[in-house]
């Protein structure tokens, strides 16, 4: 099993330019978890070879969730996602997005089990695994429930389609030990004070904090980073300097990779030139598509003429996480 240090950003690496502002308060960062001991196979190459590296989760009595994230080589990557009680687990499906995407995995399994030893696939299950698709595509190739020491596993390949039962009990036992990974810390910059931190309650703040930014005379674009108390935790640097139809479809996995980085719930990308409503409007619902994160507003034209799309009723901003605040 390899073991690649995930604490760096790669394809979603974002350039920090300090004069401009940008700067970083908290990291998410991975560890290694050692409540989990999961011997297997070094590659894998079905569904009976992930479920085989898991039949550990036979043992507990309540649900746990894990991801396998297999790279083109066939290696398998583990994170657990998170612990439940003895019927449900939740997981976070931007966590799983952005942890195939920073392996540039070509596979992805969902694997949890059920204590109860009730082999079927659940409506909350197939709820669950339509979610992966919608935001994995193709790469999603299919869930799996491990049973409570029965050595059977159920495999569902679509959220629609029929599951199957299959037996592992007769698998050799024998293999190298693989690593399990945790998304569970955040670790702060020495000068992060949270009573001091930017707090966006509406485009007033917003405004405010840029104004006291050095933008220069070139077309710009960030964003703002916010934690649920709705302090900034970053403000970084978008990709592209304007906001084209075009580009909608690659900024918005990148937002929600980087809120995922950063310890965020809501996003706030800004312009320093004009937006359409049109874009506004595609970014939105693009982001709304593949991330549980807030889009809490978008605002551009900073150069010239501040303007905010929620001000400007082009989004109506309104989160059963951090409540209605603009």
């Amino acid at each position: 099993m390899n073991y690649i240090d995930l604490n760096e950003l790669n394809s979603y690496n974002v350039e920090l330019d300090a004069e401009s502002g940008d700067y970083i308060h908290c990291r998410r960062q991975y560890s290694q978890t050692g409540a989990f001991s999961c011997t297997g196979v070094n590659t894998i190459v079905s569904s009976a070879d992930v479920a085989f590296l898991m039949r550990s989760l036979q043992e507990y009595s309540v649900e746990h969730s894990f991801v396998c994230c297999i790279k083109d080589d066939g290696s398998p990557y583990l994170l657990h996602l998170g612990m439940g009680t003895f019927d449900a687990c939740m997981i976070n499906k931007d966590t799983i997005r952005y942890t195939a995407d920073r392996l540039d995995a070509k596979q992805v399994y969902m694997i949890h089990n059920h204590p109860s030893g009730t082999l079927a696939f659940g409506k909350s299950d197939r709820i669950m695994h339509h979610g992966l698709e919608e935001v994995l595509g193709e790469r999603m190739k299919g869930s799996i429930v491990i049973n409570t020491t029965s050595g059977k596993y159920l495999f569902a390949q679509h959220s629609q389609a029929e599951e199957t039962v299959n037996d592992m009990s007769g698998a050799d036992t024998a293999g190298p030990a693989v690593q399990v990974l945790e998304f569970d810390r955040q670790v702060f910059a020495k000068d992060w004070d949270y009573h001091n931190a930017v707090h966006i309650r509406g485009s007033y703040d917003v405004a405010s904090f840029l104004s006291s930014q050095r933008f220069g005379h070139r077309e710009k674009s960030g964003m703002l980073i916010m934690n649920k108390g709705m302090k900034v935790v970053a403000n970084v640097q978008l990709p592209y300097s304007t906001l084209t139809r075009s580009k909608v479809v690659h900024l918005a996995p990148y937002m929600q990779n980087c809120t995922c980085a950063f310890g965020g719930v809501a996003v706030l990308p800004y312009f320093t030139g004009k937006v359409s409503a049109m874009a506004i409007r595609l970014l939105n619902a693009e982001f709304k598509k593949i991330s549980s994160f807030d889009m809490v507003d978008v605002c551009h034209n900073i150069n010239v003429k501040f303007q905010s799309a929620v001000d400007d009723n082009l989004l109506n901003f309104k989160s059963q996480t951090i409540g209605h605040i603009f």
